[in-house]
């Protein structure tokens, strides 16, 4: 902690002039992830500043942390954090860390850390500025996230290679300058696969459950995302739209389809509740499932779970607007508060249970069908199916 710190301070009080070796200054807002370090990065040092700091700082392998969240990217609140060991000096707009025991791979496998989602679903929930006026993560809260090195050498070797390549990542965009250079679709492409790997070895370094892997990714991909962009979001289009004609099935409906059309998204969310539902029912039964999308309520989407025998392969002859019907006087003979209307609006989550069904209602945004949101709804079912044992009679929540 003693050889961390920002870099130096501008003001016009208590101004010193420089007094350390005549170091360039790498400008913040030119600071980025990956590829390497440029010189138009760099400017002369001011003649005087207010808190000069350490010359430890500014030199030698250490990890440096842009202090503020950018915002600007096309993927908001990112951690912007590199590796570097040449000598030069910086502003308070940076943080800098330096290893007790100054390891190459540390230094490497804590850059993959501070890249990877971990810490953006961590600082997100945790960090005392972030959603304040100037969004920022302290140094002290960085030193603060729970760090672990790997003891497996595979896995060490893992994370130590995907940051090399990261950190020697040149997207190069196709240009007349640049003729042998790629589509800007193909490198973010290719550079969202590699990401994707650091990801995944990053959360077996800390032995994640596939339901934390799965927190973390809807929290960075659609919660984050929601926060800034708000009625623009992607987190509130339609997960699915009329014109998606699979509407029906089993669990082996879903897993045997290699591309379901239009949303893989909401088959994520099918296979995990069916597959939670399916073992208490089995060897007895299983779930169909069966998707509605009301005309009268179009921005409302409908899933009906509902129990059969297994291997029987269900018969779907109702339409949907007469489906929806029959749910709407269902609910309204078993939830607490009946709906009387053929019309719902709501903007909240309705779940109920009942002797052979489970009805699931919410608006027909991707925020609410994630495998988060399969998993919660899960629990919440789970919870109703044990009160209807016990009262007979469906609950909503």
């Amino acid at each position: 902690k003693d050889n961390s710190g920002q870099g130096y301070s501008k003001g016009k009080k208590d101004q010193q002039e420089w007094s350390l070796p005549d170091y360039k200054v790498l400008q913040a807002t030119k600071f980025q992830r990956y590829g390497q370090i440029k010189e138009d990065w760099f400017e002369q040092h001011p003649a005087t500043v207010t808190r000069i700091r350490k010359e430890v700082l500014y030199k030698g392998n250490r990890l440096l942390i842009k202090h503020g969240i950018t915002q600007s990217d096309k993927i908001k609140g990112q951690i912007i954090a590199r590796l570097e060991s040449n000598d030069f000096c910086f502003t308070n707009s940076i943080n800098c860390i330096k290893l007790i025991e100054p390891e190459s791979w540390k230094y490497k496998v804590l850059l993959g850390i501070l890249w990877s989602s971990l810490p953006r679903y961590y600082f997100f929930l945790t960090s005392s500025k972030w959603g304040m006026w100037h969004y920022g993560i302290h140094q002290d809260e960085y030193l603060d996230l729970p760090i672990t090195f790997p003891e497996n050498e595979d896995i060490k070797d893992r994370i130590v290679s995907i940051v090399e390549r990261l950190q020697n990542w040149e997207g190069v965009e196709y240009s007349l300058i640049n003729p042998e250079g790629k589509e800007r679709e193909e490198i973010q492409s290719e550079l969202r696969d590699i990401e994707v790997e650091l990801d995944e070895a990053i959360f077996d370094l800390y032995m994640l459950r596939v339901s934390e892997r799965d927190l973390i990714r809807d929290m960075c991909d659609v919660g984050i995302e929601f926060c800034y962009n708000h009625t623009k979001s992607v987190a509130i289009k339609p997960v699915i739209n009329h014109i998606f004609s699979f509407k029906h099935g089993l669990l082996e409906t879903l897993l045997s389809s290699i591309n379901i059309e239009s949303s893989s998204q909401l088959k994520d969310y099918l296979v995990i509740f069916l597959k939670a539902w399916n073992r208490e029912l089995y060897p007895q039964g299983e779930f169909s499932w069966r998707i509605i999308i009301p005309d009268e309520a179009e921005t409302m989407l409908c899933v009906v779970f509902s129990t059969q025998e297994v291997g029987h392969i269900p018969q779907f002859l109702d339409n949907d607007e007469d489906v929806w019907t029959a749910i709407l006087n269902e609910l309204n003979d078993s939830l607490l508060v009946p709906y009387k209307s053929n019309r719902i609006y709501i903007d909240g989550i309705v779940r109920a249970v009942t002797d052979t069904d489970i009805i699931i209602i919410k608006r027909n945004e991707k925020r609410l069908w994630t495998k988060s949101m399969a998993r919660e709804d899960v629990e919440a079912t789970f919870l109703q199916a044990i009160n209807l044992q016990d009262s007979k009679q469906g609950i909503s929540v």
